[in-house]
């Protein structure tokens, strides 16, 4: 099969030969260009997701330590009451019945405290 002056090759000819180096760098600039474009889309999905997690989190967390009403005394202890429908962990609580469950065993029982010898175990207020 011979060519004629302004007949082109068949393209897989070129491709075996290696000539006609323009024809092949266009397709491969564009593939690298298009792979390019396709990493840097999936870095701004997998940023924008890690974000919008780390935000959920942290809204989260916000919300469960602000807004629950309080059933212990844990840190409390002596502290004026924090809300209306809260159980108080003071003395008064005491007298008007409204403390939390664990008010003696929180409040209370700690400032009883035991002390030891060495031939007597003595309890003192």
């Amino acid at each position: 099969m011979e060519l004629q002056k302004n007949e082109e090759p068949p393209q897989h000819a070129v491709n075996l030969l290696g000539a006609g180096g323009d024809n092949q760098s266009k397709p491969a600039d564009s593939a690298q260009k298009s792979l390019a474009n396709k990493r840097n889309i999936l870095i701004v999905v997998f940023l924008l997701l890690t974000l919008s997690t780390i935000l959920a989190i942290a809204f989260a967390l916000k919300s469960s330590a602000c807004c629950k009403s309080h059933n212990s005394c844990k840190n409390r202890c002596s502290d004026a009451p924090s809300g209306s429908g809260s159980c108080r962990c003071d003395q008064q609580c005491q007298q008007e019945g409204n403390c939390c469950l664990d008010y003696k065993e929180v409040c209370v029982e700690p400032l009883i405290s035991w002390t030891c010898n060495k031939f007597t175990r003595a309890r003192s207020i």
